[in-house]
């Protein structure tokens, strides 16, 4: 008797824990977007484009897919979800989606907020891609035809590649929620354009100011060194450096091309009421992998002109930055942090466009090629 009342209770508590899978969602039951593009029209309405990826299910475990592009049009991004729901058979999935692309316009508007729904939906993926178009609207590029392949997964996978060689920081929406909210630095996201050949490719690292794109952008071949001075930067990347001294040949006899690994750099602030200078000192190794000039050159040689070349282009993409005043350096966060008496004291929007800022590289070559020493 009493080992049947013990089965009986352990098969009760079995049949308690053991629920089974509930809150199962079948994947031939769901519509899966695979990109949401967003726009803001002249009436400030939101235009929500959902690049959705339809299941359909043939039996014994096939299923055929098809991607399709719809847009709605309402006050929130929530309604103009409902109205997506309204049209669509099936379910709507979310939580698969890999890319979220911005309409430069409504990349100019506080988007953090228009897209709090996202932060809030359990089955979201925040650790989506978030993506700029530049000068037209997020519809116009998930309307590009691909073969094979949806628009969305193009492209999460070029940001991602961008990401991996130091265009743009490694960024997702979980991200751009934490780092909004931060006093004292702005944020870079990634900005993507057409190409005569009608595919996408990543212009350069958008910049902010409070949460906002500016509309201006730092150019892919110099995001990787406002990488490194923000300490952003990944393990590599690839840059090129005109040769530009009275020996050195004409174009296209100058260049040297090189692959720049593991900097390191120091952030150090000195920070008064009537003088701000930053300096920001970088270590890196590179490897030469090309140099076009006719004439040898040492070194010694190379090292010097590479060096200037960094300075010189880290000079021009800070003050592009301050003029849209965009602290992606995080210099107000550190005198808040370090200085919160003189923090309080600046109106940080005026001053941070004439604050000094000194990078200075200091590189070391450890494989020259065929260069002579």
């Amino acid at each position: 008797m009493i080992k049947k009342i013990i089965s009986l209770i352990s098969l009760l508590l079995a049949i308690v824990i053991c629920t089974g899978c509930w809150d199962q969602r079948p994947i031939k039951d769901r519509m899966l977007i695979n990109g949401l593009g967003f726009d803001i029209n002249q009436d400030h309405k939101i235009e929500l484009n959902a690049s959705i990826l339809n299941i359909i299910g043939k039996g014994t475990g096939a299923f055929d897919l098809e991607n399709e592009l719809i847009t709605t049009e309402a006050n929130s991004v929530v309604d103009a979800g409902i109205k997506v729901q309204t049209v669509l058979p099936g379910g709507i999935e979310t939580a698969k989606t890999r890319l979220f692309l911005l309409g430069e316009d409504f990349a100019k508007e506080k988007f953090q907020f228009i897209l709090d729904q996202f932060n809030r939906t359990p089955f979201t993926n925040v650790n989506v891609n978030v993506v700029i178009t530049n000068k037209q609207k997020a519809k116009d590029i998930l309307e590009l035809e691909t073969l094979n392949r949806p628009i969305s997964f193009v492209i999460n996978e070029t940001v991602d590649r961008a990401k991996r060689i130091s265009i743009i920081p490694n960024i997702d929406l979980q991200k751009i929620y934490t780092m909004v909210t931060e006093i004292g630095i702005d944020i870079l996201l990634p900005v993507v354009d057409k190409t005569k050949d009608e595919h996408v490719g990543v212009l350069g690292a958008g910049l902010f100011h409070k949460g906002s794109y500016t509309g201006k952008f730092i150019e892919k071949s110099e995001a990787p060194i406002l990488l490194m001075m923000m300490d952003q930067f990944n393990n590599t990347s690839l840059f090129v450096t005109r040769i530009q001294n009275k020996s050195s040949a004409e174009a296209p006899y100058n260049i040297i091309s090189y692959e720049l690994r593991r900097p390191s750099r120091e952030f150090i602030v000195h920070a008064s009421k009537n003088k701000i200078d930053v300096d920001i000192p970088i270590k890196a190794k590179i490897r030469i992998g090309e140099s076009t000039n006719i004439q040898h050159i040492s070194e010694k040689e190379i090292k010097s002109i590479i060096e200037k070349d960094l300075n010189k282009r880290a000079k021009i993409v800070i003050k592009e930055a301050q003029q849209a005043n965009s602290d992606v350096l995080g210099v107000g966060r550190y005198i808040k942090e370090h200085n919160p008496k003189l923090w309080k004291s600046l109106d940080w929007d005026k001053k941070y466009p004439t604050i000094q800022v000194h990078p200075r590289f200091n590189i070391y070559i450890s494989n020259t090629g065929i260069l002579e020493t």
